[in-house]
Order: C-alpha cells, then sequence, then structure tokens
C-alpha cells in the first residue's frame, strides 16, 4: 500500500514539474505595441526582465524609461506584403520590417492584410515607430 502511494506522489510531482517547465518554455507569441502608444511607467522602476517575467499575454517591453509587462499582439506592420486579389491597380504602401521604411506597391483592391496604406505619411505615422522589447537586447542592443 506504501509503495503505491508513493508511486502515485511521484507521478503527480513529476507531472506537476513538467507542466511547469513546459509553461517557462512557452514562447510569448506577439510585439511589444509601438512606443507611441506606451506610456512611462510611474515610478521609473523595472518590473520585468524578459518575457518570462510577465503572463503568455504579455511582453516585457521597453516603456520609456524602464520594462514592463505590456499586453502583447500581433503587428500588422511585420505580416508579409499582399497585393490581394481583383483587378484593380492601386498605389499604396506597405512597411517592410528589414528594410525598416514604408515602400510602395500594386494593391488589386480586393482582400490582402492589414499591412496596407493608402498613403506613406499614413504608413510611417502607423508603423515608423516599433518599440524594442526584450529580443532586441537579447541581440545585444539595449534600449
Amino acid at each position: 500500500l506504501e509503495s503505491s502511494c508513493t508511486r502515485e506522489i511521484m507521478t503527480i510531482s513529476s507531472l506537476t514539474v513538467s507542466a511547469i517547465q513546459s509553461q517557462a518554455l512557452r514562447k510569448h507569441p506577439g510585439v511589444c505595441p509601438r512606443r507611441v502608444e506606451v506610456f512611462p511607467f510611474i515610478p521609473c522602476k523595472n518590473t520585468c526582465n524578459n518575457d518570462h517575467d510577465c503572463r503568455l499575454t504579455e511582453k516585457c517591453c521597453f516603456t520609456g524609461c524602464s520594462r514592463g509587462c505590456l499586453p502583447s499582439g500581433v503587428d500588422r506592420c511585420r505580416l508579409p506584403r499582399d497585393q490581394g486579389s481583383c483587378s484593380k491597380e492601386l498605389q499604396h504602401f506597405y512597411y517592410d520590417p528589414e528594410e525598416k521604411k514604408c515602400i510602395s506597391f500594386v494593391y488589386h483592391g480586393c482582400e490582402g492584410n492589414s499591412n496596407n496604406f493608402e498613403t506613406r505619411e499614413l504608413c510611417e505615422k502607423t508603423c515608423g515607430k516599433i518599440s524594442k522589447g526584450t529580443e532586441d537586447e537579447e541581440k545585444g542592443h539595449n534600449p
């Protein structure tokens, strides 16, 4: 009786450890909000060091004077260029994160994705200032 009870406890303990390790290793999806949407935390004190200090729905982001957990999201500015369908030929702009600028492309008028702007100005206003997140620190850059 004692050995089966011990085995059950060991099994439950190893399942708990596995669940905790799995939670710790999960990647926090999404990106930090653009800097123009972030207000500095008061007082100016870091509340996280990396994404694992935050909930799974949050990222550890630079907030203007410190780092804090902020809600993450899919950033439309990181989506690939998508010309869409239909037969129109409209000059639109998309943000290219590798080039770090808005680039002109021909949009066909239907579907596509949200990385699609009617003017360069709107593209630059929306995507021009992406906040540096923890991924930038991992590459050796400090915000």
